[in-house]
């Protein structure tokens, strides 16, 4: 099973398999970087459990370039029991995500690198106000 999602913008992140590591909370906005497809593949497996995780895999279309790129969140390379592992390992790092999001004893910190607020709807949450220069 292949669940594409198609993007017109010429850049997306997905999550790095090289680096990623459960463990490691504070390297996630580097090596996480986005539950988009993870959520996607375990939305699908809710419904369809009879299909094992190592037979579907996501990937993102990018059509904002001269060329069309893929992306997928499983290498072709990996085995069955590499692509259950490491979605298990999205899947505990979307719960958790969910979790800190839902703990009202959590406060929030605005992400400490402000490049990505440019682009943020949510300035306001955090209480910066990007300004963008224009020369």
């Amino acid at each position: 099973v292949y669940i594409i999602d198609y993007k017109t913008g010429a850049w997306a992140d997905i999550p790095s398999y090289k680096t990623f590591d459960l463990k490691q909370r504070e390297e996630w906005p580097d090596t996480l970087m986005s539950v988009q497809l993870p959520i996607y593949i375990l939305l699908y497996h809710t419904k369809h459990d009879d299909v094992p995780i190592a037979n579907i895999n996501a990937g993102l279309m990018l059509m904002g370039k001269k060329n069309f790129e893929e992306k997928w969140l499983f290498s072709d390379k990996m085995s069955a029991s590499e692509r259950a592992g490491l979605f298990d390992s999205y899947r505990q790092a979307v719960v958790t995500l969910i979790e800190e999001i839902l703990d009202l004893d959590r406060d929030f910190i605005p992400t400490a690198d402000e490049d990505n607020c440019a682009g943020c709807d949510f300035q306001t949450l955090c209480g910066r106000q990007w300004v963008v220069k224009t020369w």
